[in-house]
């Protein structure tokens, strides 16, 4: 029991310490907006996202996400898409930058935790990563 104990609280604070400080939304954000607003880009992402199995669409859908999630700070639709759109595109692409890609998601996934704590898809696309 005790050992289990131990075991546990060491795992913890492995993970822990897995994560660092995440950079902010706007490192990650293409800056393809042309002036659309959060909204605009989250459906946009949408439509791209539809037609991920078409190269090029799930990074597009990736792009449009961040655009969105950089211009409101409180959608997390926008996290998600693009958290999704990550995950699609490091099992899909086979020359798919995995490591960063991985690296961004992880990073997105803090933020998204940090926007909504109680958004159990949060913390479920955080363990993706």
């Amino acid at each position: 029991m005790r050992s289990a104990l131990l075991a546990s609280v060491l795992y913890l604070a492995a993970c822990a310490s897995a994560l660092k400080e995440p950079s902010p939304i706007a490192a990650y954000a293409p800056g393809h907006a042309e002036g659309r607003n959060a909204s605009q880009l989250v459906a946009a992402g949408n439509a791209a996202w539809a037609r991920r199995a078409e190269p090029g669409q799930a990074e597009a859908a990736q792009g449009l996400y961040l655009d969105a999630a950089a211009a409101d700070q409180h959608r997390i639709d926008a996290l998600l898409g693009a958290m999704r759109a990550l995950s699609y595109r490091i099992e899909n692409e086979k020359t798919a930058p995995r490591a960063r890609l991985s690296q961004t998601a992880v990073e997105l996934g803090q933020w998204c935790q940090r926007r909504a704590p109680k958004q159990p898809e949060c913390d479920y696309r955080l363990a993706i990563a």
